[in-house]
């Protein structure tokens, strides 16, 4: 499946079900999931991280990890709506805290790596799953990502050695790099 807009973006977001409280997680995942984790935005080993974007390497690695653990059938996606040189259609909006505008897409697990943009190759930055089980997520200006999910797929992302994560509780307050 090629990734296709959502007819119904609201009903989608629905299931994501964000607040709007500050520097909480339930800003960028839903709160309620079993377990969670902050996943920096960069490749074991590389000096900076990538804001706005997930870098290809940690997508494929969160792509494999999350098909092995949980494999959905099926995938929301959403990439801020204010990017240049976006090469997905964009009527299918939804505001997601902190009031920005996303473009929510539908498509396969493997769709997490796929380019929606021209340069500077830019892919989704909120994943989640349409039964709301699980969902990763990161704001424009974050430099890292939260997952919130499964026990068994945070403990997956943790012992993965290419991905570098930390345990986060629901009640940790995000960081500057989270938000």
């Amino acid at each position: 499946m090629s990734l296709q807009p959502v007819k119904r973006p609201d009903v989608a977001l629905a299931r994501l079900n964000l607040m709007a409280g500050e520097r909480a997680i339930g800003v960028v995942v839903p709160e309620g999931l079993p377990k969670y984790a902050r996943v920096f935005n960069r490749p074991v080993g590389a000096e900076a991280p990538e804001t706005g974007n997930i870098d290809l390497n940690l997508a494929r690695a969160l792509v494999q990890v999350i098909k092995r653990v949980v494999n959905p059938p099926e995938v929301y996606f959403g990439i801020w709506e204010g990017y240049a040189g976006l090469t997905v259609p964009s009527g299918s909006t939804a505001a997601v805290p902190p009031g920005r505008e996303i473009i929510v897409l539908v498509g396969d697990l493997d769709d997490g790596v796929v380019t929606l943009d021209r340069p500077p190759h830019r892919r989704a930055t909120r994943w989640w799953a349409p039964d709301g089980t699980w969902a990763v997520g990161a704001d424009i200006y974050s430099t890292s990502l939260i997952l919130g999910g499964p026990t068994q797929l945070i403990a997956a992302v943790l012992a993965d050695g290419g991905i570098l994560a930390t345990e986060l509780a629901a009640d940790d307050p995000l960081l500057v790099a989270d938000l």
